[in-house]
């Protein structure tokens, strides 16, 4: 057999064996990755989680990481019964999740219609005694004390995102067919300071390891929310910690 034979059956070789471990490792991977995600989330075996990853997984573990990965839990569990569908991203992650950072870590969480009322509460602050959404908008009701009189008064309100986990509202107060008054007649007698735009604070109620990016309302009537993930949200417990308002 000639040298260049030999060399061709030996590259067919490792190609084979680079091939099998690719294999191995995009089967394994996922594997564990849902295994954490159950553990992690006290859920039952039965629960979905859905992994899938890109890139070349061998390369990267070589390196010591996991690549660009995307991990996809429906109804997860995060307290007062909310459950919403939750979609976590990474472009790359340490195989050792208490060392190393995260590189572009971020989550979407899809809050289905029946749970606005809870989301939006807490989004919305105190003014606002009510919250729902109805054809693409955010709706919501309070009551306005005119010499002793609770007048109703409602709007649409737009939420942003702003600087360190407070959120912008902005209402935009509308005629209320409860109401005795015209929304003239409200404006009148001050209601416009409920038409001023406020800030909610979110920090306690958010790991400090999260950021929120985006509020938007979705196709069916639920609510997205865009998160941005500390790069060491898996190897720092403070940054899974809430933060303060004060």
């Amino acid at each position: 057999m000639s040298a260049m034979k030999k060399i061709a059956i030996w590259v067919l070789v490792a190609i084979l064996i680079v091939g099998a471990g690719e294999v191995a490792l995009r089967i394994i991977i996922p594997k564990q990755i849902a295994e954490a995600m159950r553990s992690q989330f006290h859920l039952d075996a039965a629960h979905p989680v859905e992994v899938s990853t890109k890139g070349i997984a061998l390369v990267s573990a070589v390196q010591g990481r996991i690549p660009d990965t995307r991990i996809h839990v429906p109804e997860l569990p995060v307290g007062e019964g909310i459950v919403p569908d939750v979609v976590l991203h990474a472009h790359s992650a340490p195989f050792d999740p208490s060392k190393g950072e995260i590189e572009q870590g971020s989550m979407q969480l899809t809050f289905p219609a029946d749970e606005m009322g809870t989301i939006l509460g807490l989004m919305a602050g105190d003014a606002w005694q009510s919250a729902t959404i109805e054809n693409g908008e955010i709706l919501v009701d309070s009551s306005f004390d005119v010499g002793g009189m609770q007048i109703p008064i409602s709007a649409a309100i737009a939420i942003t995102p702003g600087d360190a986990n407070e959120l912008q509202i902005s209402p935009e107060l509308r005629e209320n067919p409860d109401s005795p008054v015209s929304l003239d007649e409200l404006l009148a007698m001050g209601g416009a300071e409920l038409a001023q735009p406020s800030t909610v604070c979110m920090r306690d109620s958010l790991p400090q390891g999260f950021t929120i990016t985006g509020v938007e309302v979705t196709a069916d009537g639920g609510l997205l929310v865009t998160v941005d993930l500390a790069p060491t949200i898996l190897s720092d417990p403070a940054e899974m910690r809430a933060g303060t308002c004060d």
